[in-house]
């Protein structure tokens, strides 16, 4: 997960298993299925879990490249909302513009 707080940069995420997304006018509903927890997201950050759902993983280093997404990933991570991939899974490289 994290590492006292800091965002591993190596290995990839992916959107877990478990999270239900539901859009909403505001952005959308993130529900994880194994502890109850409903996360309530803007526009941005359901753009991403919806993204990383369709593509299936993406690299660390990509995505922090990104400011916004390095401000909400580690909020996804300790909710269990994504999680990262175990050493070696291949991830997608690029994210779009």
């Amino acid at each position: 997960m994290l590492c006292g707080g800091v965002i591993r940069e190596e290995g990839a995420v992916r959107l877990a298993e478990h999270v239900m997304l539901r859009e909403e006018h505001f952005g959308g509903i993130a529900f994880n299925a194994n502890t109850g927890d409903i996360l309530e997201v803007d526009r941005e950050a359901f753009n991403l879990l919806s993204w990383l759902r369709q593509v299936g993983a993406a690299g660390v280093g990509e995505l922090t490249r990104h400011k916004e997404i390095r401000a909400m990933l580690p909020a996804l991570l300790t909710m269990r909302i994504a999680e990262y991939l175990p050493k070696g899974v291949p991830a997608l490289t690029r994210i779009p513009a």
